[in-house]
């Protein structure tokens, strides 16, 4: 835990004042990216009391804190309470609003995002010259639909440490991003701007992203008088990804090779991203997380329906239905006109309603349509026992089962489904399904889409 970097986890001693008091309370921030909690050991707060604002200080910072409500009261066996908040400024002075604070400029990182943007401004020499540093070059792109500017720039830094093995010199490259907005902005639309980038990142490297500085540039003033710049950060609790090591592996799309179009691919992802929600959040939180094998596997054909939905719409191409094969229908389903006292019903009615039901995209079909617009090279090492994707008989044979799954986990109404082995391949499958509908979508080539696929960690086991 880190009492002195205001990142990771880290703990602040504060007094301590709710918006409906002037006495202040001295308790302690605890930080971590899951939890925002202060412990107050003198207090007599009730249990799920809620504060707009609760305001703490110490001799460095201001903290603000939104959304505040007591999760646990002291008693006669702990003497504590405790605050949970949901967002947090650390500031020099105290905000007053959280829903109008408006910045046009922000500054973030992620945990992973050495592993996505994995330059490096160090370069060794031969043993016993050193080490020669290179200042990485700013990257600019200009986000369409945001109308911002996103610029990745790099710190760098330089450690020495005497080991038992002598001195030991360690040096660092840290990637970050900025954004720059044309006119101000919520600090809560920021924040949803930047939690869809990440889920991007996350997606393209393979390995959960979160969020680990969020700072925006404000003032405090010298003993003088002189107002000065300063960086503030601004918090939120996220939801922590399982524990896995992703510092060994590579980033499953190289940015090398989409970096002259990443402005494109930005400006496009924001531009589709409400067709392309469910998807998005179906792979981020596969990637991030050890959901059930069911839930996953429903996300991953539900994600599928609704991308091909908000694409194609619920409806077949319209059909001629002659007169000739209106009376044909009409004479095979007859029975299905009498109701139960043998009297005809309205005939035309039911045979509309039959034929509205005969026009509606099945959801078999819709998997079978998606595809057929994977690429060639990714279906045929799809691994699923002994399916051949290629053939139509074998691909149609694991749509028509994949449904019937998504039926019985739903309904309860279908015996022929996925065994546990074939539904968590089927799992993977359809996700890498999902992710060539996605990369299409904001404009990477099936070449690039398939080596990602083939890169990507959580699908080594379930490609030939």
């Amino acid at each position: 835990m880190d009492k002195n970097k205001l990142t990771g986890e880290f703990e602040i001693e504060a007094k301590w004042f709710s918006d409906d008091s002037k006495n202040a309370e001295y308790g302690i921030l605890k930080y971590s990216q899951n939890s925002i909690v202060v412990e107050l050991p003198d207090s007599d707060m009730e249990f799920d009391r809620k504060f707009r604002t609760v305001i703490g200080e110490n001799q460095k910072n201001i903290i603000s804190l939104f959304n505040v409500r007591v999760i646990s009261e002291s008693n006669k066996y702990l003497n504590k309470t405790k605050l949970l908040a949901d967002f947090m400024f650390i500031d020099k002075k105290a905000i007053d609003s959280l829903e109008d604070f408006k910045i046009d400029s922000i500054q973030w990182s992620t945990d992973n995002l050495p592993l996505f943007l994995n330059d490096s401004a160090w370069e060794g020499l031969s043993e016993g010259e050193g080490v020669k540093y290179s200042e990485i070059p700013k990257r600019e792109y200009k986000i369409q639909n945001l109308d911002a500017t996103i610029s990745i720039n790099y710190s760098y830094i330089t450690k020495s440490q005497i080991t038992s093995e002598g001195l030991v010199n360690t040096f660092k490259t840290i990637p970050y991003f900025s954004i720059k907005y044309s006119k101000v902005k919520s600090i809560l639309e920021i924040k949803e701007d930047v939690q869809k980038i990440c889920n991007l990142i996350c997606i393209l490297s393979g390995a959960p992203q979160v969020i680990s500085t969020f700072k925006y540039s404000s003032t405090e003033y010298d003993l003088l008088g002189k107002k000065m710049p300063v960086k503030s950060q601004f918090y939120f609790s996220q939801g922590i990804p399982s524990q896995k090591k992703y510092q060994k592996i590579v980033s499953a799309y190289k940015f090398d090779l989409i970096a002259d179009n990443f402005g494109d691919i930005l400006s496009k992802y924001f531009e589709e991203h409400g067709k392309l929600q469910a998807i998005i959040q179906h792979l981020t939180l596969l990637i991030s997380y050890k959901n059930l094998l069911e839930s996953s596997y429903v996300d991953a054909i539900t994600s599928l329906e609704a991308f091909h939905t908000e694409l194609y719409g619920d409806d077949k191409k319209i059909t001629l239905f002659t007169q000739d094969i209106i009376m044909k229908l009409k004479a095979e389903t007859k029975e299905a006109y009498k109701d139960k006292k043998g009297n005809e019903k309205d005939e035309e009615a039911i045979l509309l309603t039959y034929i509205k039901k005969v026009k509606k995209i099945t959801l078999k079909e819709r998997l079978v349509e998606l595809f057929d617009l994977t690429p060639v090279k990714l279906k045929q090492n799809f691994k699923h026992h002994k399916i051949n994707f290629l053939i139509d008989e074998d691909k149609n044979e694991f749509t028509r089962k994949s449904v019937k799954t998504r039926n019985h986990l739903a309904h309860g109404n279908s015996q022929i489904i996925f065994t546990f082995d074939e539904m968590l391949s089927a799992t993977y499958i359809l996700s890498m399904i999902a992710e060539c509908c996605l990369m299409k979508r904001i404009g990477l080539d099936e070449e690039l889409i398939t080596e990602g696929i083939f890169n990507t960690r959580i699908y080594r086991n379930y490609i030939k």
